[in-house]
């Protein structure tokens, strides 16, 4: 893939401010790394790597920054009603 084709993330360095899953650059050495999906516990990250951490974006961010289609088209065409009448809803709480 060209270095053109490449989508840019809005990268964070450091220690990130929420806990949870984030997508990061893990740098082993001079010109070796990868691209994984690790969970920061407030402290450190929970990995197995011997890398570093290099940067990282959250899973919201991710998600955002990068252009991805929903995997099916729904054919199910909701009236304008619907949208507006709640009652409509096939939701409950349980």
């Amino acid at each position: 893939m060209s270095k053109q084709n490449m989508q840019t993330l809005n990268w964070q360095k450091g220690s990130p401010k929420e806990t949870g899953l984030h997508f990061v650059a893990v740098r082993y050495g001079k010109g070796a790394g990868v691209f994984d999906f690790i969970s920061w516990n407030g402290s450190v990250w929970d990995t197995q790597y011997e890398g570093e951490v290099v940067a990282y974006v959250s899973l919201q961010d991710f998600v955002r920054q990068i252009p991805i289609a929903w995997p099916e088209f729904d054919t199910e065409q909701v009236s304008e009603r619907q949208k507006t009448d709640v009652s409509t809803d096939s939701w409950e709480e349980v």
